[in-house]
């Protein structure tokens, strides 16, 4: 990271529900001197300023944070995963209704199976920056979502 300390300033969030039910909360914060983001995770109620504080990524390098969203099946309910990704780097994930379990992250930063190169049926992946000050609803698949800023892919 090229500034020894930080200034973050809130960008916003974005809100997964399933339905009616609000699921989880997802924020970020952007420095003003370095552009790296910081990322946190809450579940909904009351929570301390500090928990579910992801690790700050530097954008000199590539990385991006990306939401992972996987079908629920039967009983088991949709899953949400928030990682920094680059292109070319492999996501292994462990999705009962999905045949292919190493994913690719392509050069638009989107995900790919490994092995036959196309999109997986199940999972379904945004950049937060392109979703956030938004609404995620886990309720239908492909998920709906809502987002007040403008796309940047």
């Amino acid at each position: 990271m090229n500034c020894t300390s930080h200034n973050m300033i809130y960008e916003g969030v974005v809100n997964i529900f399933n339905g009616d039910i609000l699921i989880e909360v997802v924020e970020m914060w952007k420095c003003k001197k370095c552009g790296a983001t910081r990322v946190s995770i809450r579940g909904p109620g009351i929570t301390g300023t500090n928990e579910g504080v992801l690790g700050a990524i530097d954008p000199s390098d590539g990385r991006r944070w990306m939401l992972i969203i996987s079908k629920g099946m039967g009983s088991l309910p949709p899953q949400l995963y928030v990682i920094p990704a680059m292109p070319g780097e492999t996501v292994m994930l462990n999705i009962p209704n999905e045949t292919e379990r190493e994913l690719v992250i392509n050069a638009e930063y989107n995900l790919i199976t490994k092995q036959s190169m196309s999109k997986p049926r199940y999972v379904v992946s945004y950049l937060l920056e392109d979703v956030i000050r938004g609404s995620i609803d886990l309720s239908s698949w492909p998920p709906s979502v809502l987002s007040l800023k403008n796309q940047s892919r």
